[in-house]
């Protein structure tokens, strides 16, 4: 395992330890992807942090790459045929590290937890969880959870 991915590891544990201490598990369920956008809406409003001194701002990197990190395991762990691609050499993997597929299809988790940020619930977490397992197709072979968006807008990031 490469150093990068060490590091998105132990970002990821950082993320869970914490909510877990709040007894709310993150068990890489698409379901669990919920508590990260509660997350957000807490902690953001109009892309600014809403409490500048909170414990979350003091640790804000370290959260968001462990929350783009869950978000690509969620995806590989429900999905086949998956892997997570990081450039060890680039260096803002944290945002451009890809999730890909076989057949080439690819999500960039990263990128999407910083629209989260700048545009709120519009760039819901939990609806990019379910599009991207549709998009590469769940390992039960069935679709994911429906969700009501009609345009999947994290394809066009």
């Amino acid at each position: 395992m490469s150093t990068t991915e060490q590091e998105l590891k132990k970002a990821i544990e950082f993320v869970r330890k914490t909510f877990a201490e709040k007894n709310i598990q993150l068990d890489y369920s698409p379901e669990s992807v919920k508590h990260l956008d509660k997350l957000f809406d807490q902690e953001f409003k109009n892309g600014k942090l809403k409490r500048p001194e909170s414990s979350f701002a003091k640790y804000q990197g370290l959260i968001m790459i462990g929350v783009s990190g869950y978000l690509a395991e969620v995806v590989l762990k429900n999905t086949n045929n998956t892997k997570l691609q990081i450039e060890s050499n680039d260096s803002n993997w944290y945002i451009n590290f890809l999730v890909t597929a076989n057949n080439n299809l690819a999500i960039q988790p990263g990128k999407v937890v910083l629209a989260r940020i700048q545009e709120g619930d519009k760039a819901e977490l939990y609806k990019y969880t379910i599009y991207a397992l549709n998009y590469f197709g769940t390992k039960t072979g069935e679709k994911a959870i429906e969700v009501p968006d009609k345009k999947p807008w994290w394809k066009f990031r």
